[in-house]
């Protein structure tokens, strides 16, 4: 996907949210053309099976790591996990971020391995509050936050995190929204 109608370069960081979002609607019950999604979900698959590159320095690398959480987490929602880049993101999760963990958690789980999500959910408490990072995948608190809020959900609705996580971001949320239009979305999946 381009960033802006009539551009004809890929933002791969914009595709990778419009593709988990076309996901999240299918999954909803809305109308999504198959083969759109069908290049959708190739696109990302073949985003994942690139090589990283050999000159990136530990802010690429982690950068990197994150888009290719955020990839698992999106093919196992659509009921394509890759068990070997998951299997990679739990042995490297000591040198993951925190919305790479918590991709990395979801995609294990709806890879069907709560065993494997679960030491890094726990690895996970409250985000630190921090403004919004201007880069790659317009990372947040908010965001981290409501990631979280999904997996625990998703396998543990009545742990204790949950409660945590929801005052989180109600506390953070300014005159009924999070801040941007991501943040927003992330908050609002979350809680539905």
């Amino acid at each position: 996907f381009a960033l802006w109608p009539f551009s004809r370069g890929v933002a791969e960081d914009a595709s990778l949210y419009a593709v988990h979002f076309l996901v999240e609607a299918k999954a909803a019950g809305f109308d999504v053309p198959a083969d759109r999604l069908e290049a959708a979900l190739a696109w990302v698959r073949g985003r994942l099976d690139q090589a990283i590159s050999p000159n990136a320095d530990e802010e690429e690398w982690r950068e990197d790591m994150q888009a290719r959480a955020y990839m698992c987490h999106i093919l196992a929602l659509a009921g394509r996990p890759d068990a070997g880049w998951n299997a990679r993101l739990r042995e490297q999760s000591g040198k993951l971020n925190f919305a790479a963990r918590a991709h990395a958690a979801s995609a294990l789980l709806l890879a069907g391995e709560p065993r494997q999500a679960l030491p890094l959910l726990e690895s996970l408490v409250l985000p630190v509050a921090r403004p919004r990072s201007p880069g790659r995948l317009l990372d947040s608190d908010v965001r981290d936050a409501a990631l979280l809020l999904s997996a625990w959900l998703d396998v543990d609705p009545e742990n204790e995190a949950v409660a945590r996580l929801v005052q989180y971001l109600r506390d953070r949320q300014q005159d009924g929204h999070w801040g941007n239009t991501q943040d927003d979305a992330f908050a609002l999946l979350a809680f539905g």
